[in-house]
């Protein structure tokens, strides 16, 4: 009598079971059909900066669904990536004389401060120190005859416009790593952007 009782037992434990099991599916494909319903087309859509944690907790229920949590996750026909947004950097705007002209005057008393040792901006100045700036708009680098450049600035093989001696000018040892040019730069924009407005008027 007492193993007919331990097998009813068991019987009415493995019901149990199977109910519980039986309530769990439906459960779970209702939590399912909620989810499509409620986070599907627009309504996902606004919820597009939910971070990956976040996901896992509205998408995700069961222990061995988050184990094989993927970085990337499919909805329908709408993908989201965890990965954040790349951040878009602005391209530098070179020389101001593309917004403001240089002053000219300004630029001619820089030039005779800072430059004028060095070079020479007449049509037949001739080389001094530094090469003779002379034609220097459209030039390439280390390109002025008789001149002995480094073999960094014959290397460089850039072109002279407003916004090459912008960033030149500067700082021209970062610009063009072993130069022997020995000026420091101009670290203020206009002041840069008035000597520009100088030697492009005056090396024509």
């Amino acid at each position: 009598m007492a193993g007919g009782k331990s097998i009813l037992t068991a019987c009415f434990g493995l019901r149990r079971l199977q109910r519980k099991a039986s309530r769990d599916a439906i459960e779970e494909n209702e939590r399912g059909d909620a989810f499509r319903r409620g986070y599907h087309d627009s309504q996902f859509e606004s919820r597009g900066n939910l971070g990956l944690a976040q996901w896992q907790r509205v998408m995700l229920w069961s222990p061995a669904e988050r184990l094989f949590l993927r970085p990337l996750i499919k909805l329908t026909n709408l993908v989201y990536t965890a990965s954040p947004k790349p951040k878009l950097t602005q391209p530098r705007t070179h020389s101001l004389t593309h917004i403001v002209p240089g002053d000219i005057k300004k630029g001619a008393n820089l030039f005779k401060t800072r430059c004028a040792q060095c070079h020479t901006v007449e049509k037949d100045g001739g080389n001094k120190i530094g090469p003779a700036l002379h034609g220097l708009w459209g030039r390439k680098t280390g390109s002025v005859e008789g001149y002995a450049y480094t073999d960094a600035n014959k290397q460089k093989g850039i072109e002279w416009n407003d916004d090459t001696l912008f960033e030149y000018l500067e700082n021209p040892k970062k610009y063009i790593p072993g130069t022997k040019m020995a000026f420091g730069g101009l670290k203020k924009a206009k002041d840069r952007n008035d000597l520009i407005a100088y030697l492009k008027d005056s090396t024509k």
